[in-house]
């Protein structure tokens, strides 16, 4: 095996590269043993192998099994819209299970749901390329919700989830899938794929190892192993002593490069040492010329003393103005705590206006429920006023009506009295027939006066609806033309600030941000949306990009997860709850290829970025480049449908409000705008000014639009209500015209002589003289109704009286409030500015005391330099004793002479002292360096031999114990049949030989050779014994038997039965389409078997027994 990892070598690299390799890895190695040191404690109660939960002292005693099951086991499995299940629940049990069922029933279906909830790859499962393609067909989303069992001893955090972990993977076809961790009662705590990771990591079940969940295809491949090859290949994948291997063998190679390399450290390290002696040999040479140094060093320290008494004297001056700027700073400080002070106190009233405004909006909408009310209640009476006021009046025309006919009978009756012998003429039958049949119009005229009476009635309620329906719309429409007005304003006067629009706090958030600017490895930038500007031509479509641009233009962007932990704990502090976060590494990059020769702008040609940087992320995030913009959504359509290449999605022109986005030739889809503006217009303050002035022009156009259209709308309401009412005056003008021929007619057809018809008028004008009793005796009964309710409506107009007047109340106390608000904000916003400005000083003024104390520092530090070479070159008391002038001009002129003459001595030496002692350092230093990294790099090289070599042996060791494991397993389930084998690993050949004998064999013969049965039966004895040593929590098998005949798959399955039923710690699936209970007796309460019913394809809520 050694042999084998030194053989292995790899190209050569630098030096330094090998160094930093090196290093690295040593020190991995060191934290890793520093962990386990300071975790040595907890292994003696938890020290579990690698992929299993058992303890390394206890995993070979039989009584150290627990007395149930351990916890991480799958309880319940729940697809929805998962392949062929629409809505599937299956319970599993601690220990094994069989899932049956026949072909197309969704049994695989089932292991591929497990994989892929506890995070595995679709590719692993060999059931498509993607996850989409696992949703049921003809649904927008599947989900797989999985329960582990996290009770008893060794759960996970059992404090927190409970008894039960609840997985979800949810999977959309229109976004990316998402994953939900939740507690027992249904809390979710996690979403990202790490937390399932965590969890599964914890409870041992390698979802990524091929040999824990062998899909059909895997478990066919490793049953069928043709070659001994093949077989070794798999047992050592499965049991990951493979990926032990590989990683020494990484790790001998990269001791074998660092040997090499030290070889040339050596030689490289001798060159040093020799330019170290020469250099010393130099420094030597320049001891003749040393009295003329030391009269040198003498007058350099005349030097030091005068310098160090004027430096002296300027840091007495930086003190005072340090104190006098850190007085200034106290000044700032209480300036800025009044302020703070002042905005505390008025952001507490601020808080509870606020308040204060919520509680009267809840009173102003009980208000309007109230005069709601109370003007139904109003309308009510008043409609039962009209009804009445009308009958009274109709009754006071037929009074009218009756005095005329009495009128008309009184004459007819004076003119029959004076021909009292003449007899009607005409046909008596006919006119009968003529009298009932205006009697029969007579009651439809009626009829179809209160239908024309009810249709009067319902169309003035419409009218009222619309009028309400119009105020409605109109008053929306109106706030926003005042808020873009006011904003108008504010541009106009320069005082509008742009970033308001993403959040009232922003300002807040980039001061904090700037404080933090120390604690990001990247400064943030953003909101995105300041950084980019709708160029002039295209003001119209500011609106329709920014939609499409939502969630980019309000977010800000950091480069890493550190960065973006710590920004959203400041929009936290801050209150900023609406801007999203972009982790995404600032690049620059030519963007010439984005530019697309398409026949529409892009949204990329409409825009202007701030930076060449910004420019590059929206192209990189948005594809902003693939998106056209056509006014006419038809023809943006027509457009792509005829495949326009690399365009994506086209925007499309509505109205002022909304618009459209199209995604191929047949998805149309319409937008609402957002009411703030997030990108900027133009270049400049006109182009905003010009763009505002446009939106409030075209809400001022929907106004009037609304207003004709509700117009043209009451207008045809208030036609029809017209209508109706003439409808109604000539049905009553018809109704008396008809009562009055009835009368002719009756007189007619009654009299038979001149005396009957006279009886008969006289009998007319009696009745209608009665009529006029009862008609008079209703008008009293009428009167009477309106007084009483006149009487009633009195109380009820004063209670909508009341009602309108609190309403106009709560109102005017709401704009009250709300003004108030606008003063308080405006005062905090000064407040804040004033903080800002004195925030501003006290930077300045810290920033100037920090330069000042640096400078002082610095002063002081060389003051203190200087005495330590003063005290070095000399003493004070020698300085003091010797002849050396006061004046610095005299010095300097003394030391150039003495200067003069030591470069002579140079001259003929060849190079200057000061090089020679700079070589002499130089050389110096780098040998010691050198020795002492050569030193480290041997120490480190040995220590990496020493552990790797250790390594070796612990694998070497452990590839013996799990070979033997594995052996001792398979000829424990060979003896369940009588016969008799072993597992041959030839190491060094990466072979697994199997050898089997049957009680007839005399000697043990390769698997190979034996018949189908025993051949299938010693294949299933390998698997079990290849799961021995993996101890995984969950190990699943699909449809292992596929291709075994009755006999031996009565066999197989009995020997799985034997060798996992009482297995407590692992929870086994088996996947078959047989029917367990028919091939082999299974009576174990360990043992579950789940049948799968025939899928009818629209619910398989319940499709399995038990």
């Amino acid at each position: 095996m050694t042999t084998e990892l030194e053989s292995t070598g790899s190209a050569k690299r630098s030096i330094d590269e090998v160094d930093k390799e090196l290093l690295d890895f040593t020190a991995q190695t060191e934290a890793i043993k520093d962990e386990e040191r300071q975790q040595a404690p907890k292994r003696r109660k938890r020290a579990y192998e690698a992929m299993t939960q058992y303890s390394k002292n206890n995993q070979s005693l039989d009584e150290d099994e627990p007395d149930g099951p351990v916890p991480g086991f799958i309880k319940k499995v729940k697809l929805r819209n998962f392949m062929s299940h629409e809505n599937f629940e299956l319970e599993l049990g601690p220990q094994l299970n069989f899932i049956v069922g026949n072909n197309g029933s969704g049994k695989s279906a089932i292991l591929t749901a497990i994989t892929i909830g506890l995070g595995g790859k679709t590719s692993d499962t060999n059931r498509g390329s993607k996850l989409t393609d696992l949703i049921r067909e003809g649904t927008a989303s599947a989900k797989i919700t999985l329960y582990l069992d996290n009770s008893g001893l060794g759960s996970y955090e059992n404090e927190k989830f409970g008894d039960t972990i609840i997985i979800e993977r949810t999977i959309r076809r229109d976004s990316s899938n998402v994953f939900s961790v939740k507690t027992e009662n249904g809390t979710e705590v996690g979403s990202k794929k790490k937390d399932v990771q965590v969890i599964i990591d914890f409870f041992s079940i390698p979802i990524s190892n091929p040999m824990c969940f062998l899909s059909q295809d895997a478990a066919r491949r490793f049953l069928t192993a043709s070659t001994s090859q093949d077989k070794y290949h798999h047992f050592m994948k499965g049991t990951l002593l493979e990926d032990t291997f590989l990683n020494l063998k990484e790790a001998n190679s990269i001791i074998s490069n660092t040997q090499e390399n030290m070889r040339l450290r050596m030689e490289s390290l001798m060159n040093l040492k020799q330019e170290y002696k020469d250099a010393r040999r130099l420094a030597r040479q320049f001891s003749q010329t040393t009295d003329l140094n030391e009269r040198k060093m003498l007058l350099y320290a005349k030097v030091l003393s005068l310098d160090i008494e004027a430096n002296t004297k300027s840091s007495q001056r930086l003190i005072a103005d340090i104190e006098e700027d850190e007085k200034s700073i106290k000044k700032c400080d209480e300036k800025i705590k009044a302020r703070e002070n002042d905005i505390s106190r008025f952001a507490t009233d601020q808080n509870s206006t606020e308040r204060n405004i919520e509680e009267q909006m809840l009173v102003i909408s009980q208000k309007e429920g109230e005069f709601r009310m109370k003007s139904e209640d109003v309308k009510e009476y008043r409609n039962k006023f009209n009804i009445e006021d009308g009958n009274m009046k109709e009754a006071e025309r037929n009074i009218a009506d009756c005095k005329d006919k009495i009128k008309h009978l009184s004459k007819k009756i004076t003119s029959f009295e004076k021909k009292l012998s003449e007899e009607m003429g005409g046909d008596r039958d006919a006119m009968k027939e003529q009298l009932e049949q205006l009697k029969m119009d007579i009651q439809k005229d009626r009829s179809n006066i209160d239908a024309f009476t009810t249709t009067s009635r319902d169309l003035r309620s419409n009218e009222d609806t619309l009028c309400n329906q119009r105020r409605a719309e109109l008053a929306g429409l109106e706030e926003n033309i005042r808020s873009k007005h006011t904003e108008f304003e504010k541009v106009k006067a320069g005082s509008n600030n742009f970033l308001f629009n993403f959040d009232r706090n922003i300002n807040r958030l980039l001061d904090e941000i700037n404080r933090a600017k120390n604690q990001f490895s990247t400064m943030p930038i953003g909101p995105l949306g300041n950084y980019v500007s709708v160029k002039s031509d295209y003001n119209r479509w500011t609106r329709n990009i920014q939609k499409f641009l939502s969630s980019t233009v309000s977010s800000f962007v950091v480069s890493n997860l550190n960065d973006d932990r710590l920004l959203r704990n400041l929009m936290r502090k801050c209150n900023i709850r609406n801007i999203g976060v972009l982790i995404y590494k600032i690049k620059r990059f030519d963007t010439s290829p984005f530019i697309m020769n398409a026949q529409f702008p892009t949204v990329y040609d409409a825009l202007t970025f701030d930076t060449p940087e910004i420019q590059c992320l929206f192209i990189d995030v948005t594809f902003l480049e693939k998106v056209i913009l056509v006014e006419d959504y038809k023809s943006a359509r027509n457009f792509l449908r005829g495949n326009p290449g690399k365009i994506r999605l086209a925007l499309s022109l509505r109205d002022h409000n909304s618009g459209y986005q199209l995604r191929g030739a047949n998805q149309l889809d319409s937008v609402t705008y957002d009411s703030q503006i997030k990108i900027k217009v133009g270049s400049s303050n006109e182009d905003n000014l010009a763009y505002l002035t446009q939106s409030i022009n075209e809400d001022r156009h929907e106004v009037e639009k609304i207003k004709a259209r509700y117009e043209t709308a009451l207008n045809e309401k208030r036609t029809e209500i017209r209508n109706a009412e003439d409808k109604i005056k000539a049905l009553t003008k018809d109704l008396r015209r008809k009562n009055n021929e009835i009368t002719q007619l009756s007189i007619k057809v009654n009299a038979v002589v001149d005396t009957g018809l006279l009886t008969s008028m006289n009998e007319e004008k009696e009745n209608q003289e009665k009529a006029i009793v009862v008609y008079q005796n209703s008008i009293k009964e009428l009167q009477s109704r309106l007084d009483k309710i006149t009487e009633e409506v009195v109380p009820v107009k004063e209670m909508y009286d009341a009602a309108k007047r609190d309403l106009r109340e709560a109102n005017n106390a709401l704009d009250e409030l709300k003004t108030s608000v606008n003063r308080r904000a405006d005062k905090l916003e000064k407040y804040k500015a004033d903080i800002k400005k004195y925030g501003y000083q006290k930077e300045k003024y810290r920033d100037r005391v920090v330069s000042l104390r640096q400078n002082s520092e610095i002063l002081l530090e060389g003051i203190e330099k200087q005495r330590l070479n003063l005290q070095q070159v000399c003493s004070i008391e020698r300085l003091e004793s010797e002849n050396l002038p006061n004046d610095k001009e005299e010095l300097k002129q003394e030391m150039d002479k003495i200067d003069r003459d030591i470069k002579r001595a140079e001259n003929s030496i060849g190079i200057s002292q000061e090089r020679v002692v700079e070589l002499f350092n130089e050389s110096r230093t780098k040998y010691k360096e050198a020795h002492k990294k050569l030193t480290i790099i041997e120490t480190t090289l040995e220590k990496l031999h020493e552990s790797v070599k250790t390594r070796v042996f612990n694998y070497k060791t452990n590839l013996n114990e799990t070979c033997l494991s594995a052996t001792l397993d398979f000829i424990s389930s060979l003896k369940m049949r009588k016969l008799t084998g072993k597992l041959v690993f030839i190491k060094d050949q990466h072979s697994l030989e199997i050898y089997v004998s049957t009680p007839g064999d005399a000697t043990e013969r390769s698997v190979d050779t034996l018949s189908g049965g025993e051949k299938s039966y010693s294949q299933m004895a390998l698997l079990l014994a290849t799961w021995k040593p993996m101890r995984s929590r969950i190990i699943a098998l699909d449809e292992f038997d596929v291709y075994m005949d009755q006999v031996n798959r009565k066999v197989g399955t009995g020997l799985i039965v034997n060798k996992l039923k009482d297995n407590s710690r692992t929870q086994t699936i088996i996947i078959t389409p047989q029917d367990i209970g028919k091939i082999t007796d299974i009576n174990d309460t360990s043992v579950r078997i789940h049948k799968i019913k025939d899928p009818k394809r629209k619910n398989n809520s319940d499709n399995t027994s038990n």
